[in-house]
């Protein structure tokens, strides 16, 4: 079964999207590299990231569909669209050019469970992706968010650079992020969660999100803050 409600696929508004990235750069100095956006769908954000000027920008895509409409809208030569399966590819092995890294996004908002009854193949392998003990592993409490999957995996896979990732996802997503940044010893010099009105975005009800984090290469004086 494809569809909206099975890929979690909520495509950013340009305009949305423009004006995160303006934020960013603006008022968070962000000036990386590299940008890469995760899932990227129709490349809302790599299209809107191209204000950084940036060396290198990846989006990775697993809908074929999806990859064409980057490539087509996108006109930049620094634009690479790789249509692979995000959860088993590594985005830090195509970047070329050392400095800051910025990932950016708007991953799936579902959850695994629902992905299952809807007889989706597009699923992470079947992992205890937070070290749950005992019963909680094997039981509902293993039911977890796709958007959170994918961001904690992101964070793993960036730990101990100074890589900025900005996600759209659930306030809830975010604050559980937080707490495995904590429970993991990540270090990190900022997470901050901007929130925004999903109704007037998406047309969605749901309490939502921009998270910001600031990975670090050392331990730093930590800032968590809620907006």
């Amino acid at each position: 079964m494809t569809g909206k409600r099975e890929n979690g696929d909520y495509q950013t508004p340009a305009g949305f999207a423009e004006k995160v990235c303006a934020y960013l750069k603006e008022y968070r100095r962000i000036q990386p590299s590299a940008v890469v956006e995760p899932t990227c769908g129709i490349g809302t954000f790599l299209k809107g990231s191209l204000l950084f000027d940036a060396k290198e920008y990846y989006g990775i895509e697993i809908n074929p569909a999806y990859c064409d409409i980057c490539k087509k809208e996108i006109c930049s030569d620094k634009v690479q669209i790789v249509n692979a399966d995000f959860f088993a590819f590594s985005s830090k092995s195509l970047i070329q050019n050392k400095g800051q890294i910025l990932v950016i996004g708007n991953p799936p908002w579902v959850t695994n469970s629902t992905l299952s009854v809807l007889g989706s193949d597009n699923l992470p392998l079947k992992t205890n992706f937070k070290g749950m003990k005992g019963i909680d592993a094997i039981t509902g409490a293993s039911n977890f968010d796709i958007c959170e999957y994918i961001i904690l995996k992101l964070v793993h896979e960036y730990r101990d650079s100074d890589t900025v990732i900005a996600m759209i996802c659930k306030t809830s997503v975010a604050r559980s992020i937080f707490k495995e940044l904590k429970r993991n010893s990540i270090r990190f010099s900022s997470c901050d969660m901007l929130k925004f009105d999903a109704a007037k975005v998406f047309g969605i009800s749901a309490s939502a999100c921009l998270l910001v984090l600031q990975l670090s290469e050392t331990f730093m004086t930590l800032r968590h803050r809620t907006e």
